[in-house]
């Protein structure tokens, strides 16, 4: 009797350990998904950030040019030929 409450708490260290290892790599996995995740988004997004801000950038100074093309030298103070 003695022998087996002994071999039983033994298979219990054992299977809770063995449970530890199994939390421990699953949390790790885990965590590295969210991590590969979290820096492929954030990679995505800077991207998109990137290319939205040149294309606006573009829009912008397509109508500024577009407005100010041939009315900046009217505008103009004291015959400069400058808008800003």
């Amino acid at each position: 009797f003695y022998v087996w409450f002994i071999f039983g708490l033994y298979l219990v260290y054992i299977w809770f350990i063995f449970g530890l290892c199994l939390v421990y790599v699953w949390f790790m996995f885990g965590l590295y998904l969210v991590y590969v995740w979290f820096s492929f988004s954030l990679c995505l997004v800077s991207l998109i950030t990137k290319s939205v801000t040149k294309v606006t950038k573009a829009i912008f100074v397509i109508k500024i040019d577009l407005y100010y093309g041939g009315e900046h030298e009217k505008m103009s103070l004291g015959g400069d030929r400058k808008f800003w």
